[in-house]
């Protein structure tokens, strides 16, 4: 392990600012500290576009060590099936957040024309012939959303998510009839039933009981965000 130390001042708040107006943009930056006897100002800089994630590297030449850290904001991943107006709510509150959005639906399935979406950069829309496929080619650790007006879909998706294991967060539009049933379906095909237990089916926080389109969408929103959280703490948290 090696430890560096940087003495900051306010000859930095130059960089500093910088520095943050990018973080605040969503960009990511590397900035590069020398450790020389005449180190001067970090420099900040553009990643290259296969490196731009967090990093942190220390590299030794000519005599000199020289620090690379790569800052990049983290966007969780959120893939939502469902082109409905729930759905369609839901993709205008994610385009507030840190996230990037996969938004699948069937081929026949009508999005919102692309005037209606207009400015929202964090989303991406797929009219799939299979839509329950994007689950195998979603990333670990990504936030499942499906709320599509299907049954049988929403049993389809159920299934290769919870074999899956390996998602962040796992909701679903439905009634508390719908949980029970999907329960037993699920039990019967041999589902683990740790996985089934962390359906969120009904979907979003707990207490709100309106269920205009808007107000769903800021319920499921928040408990994303809820488990946005609850996740990084548990990284963060040591183990023994």
């Amino acid at each position: 392990m090696v430890l560096a130390f940087e003495r900051l001042d306010v000859g930095d708040l130059g960089w500093i600012m910088s520095l943050a107006k990018r973080v605040a943009a969503g960009a990511a930056t590397v900035r590069s500290v020398s450790f020389g006897p005449s180190p001067g100002a970090p420099l900040l800089s553009e990643p290259e576009s296969e490196a731009a994630r967090a990093d942190c590297l220390l590299w030794e030449t000519g005599g000199v060590s020289l620090m690379t850290e790569t800052i990049a904001p983290y966007a969780f991943p959120v893939v939502l099936f469902g082109a409905g107006h729930i759905g369609t709510a839901l993709v205008k509150v994610l385009a507030t957040l840190p996230c990037h959005v996969r938004w699948i639906d069937g081929p026949d399935a009508v999005f919102p024309p692309a005037d209606a979406l207009a400015g929202i950069g964090n989303l991406a829309i797929e009219a799939a012939a299979a839509p329950a496929d994007a689950v195998d080619t979603a990333p670990p650790q990504s936030y499942f959303v499906v709320m599509t007006h299907d049954h049988a879909l929403d049993f389809v998706l159920a299934e290769r998510i919870l074999r899956r294991g390996d998602y962040a967060y796992f909701g679903m539009t439905g009634s508390h009839a719908k949980r029970v049933q999907f329960d037993h379906r699920l039990a019967a095909i041999g589902i683990d039933p740790a996985q089934v237990a962390r359906m969120r089916c009904p979907i979003g926080v707990e207490g709100i009981i309106d269920k205009a389109p808007e107000v769903i969408a800021i319920s499921v929103a928040a408990q994303l965000l809820q488990a946005v959280e609850a996740n990084a703490a548990a990284q963060a948290s040591p183990t023994y």
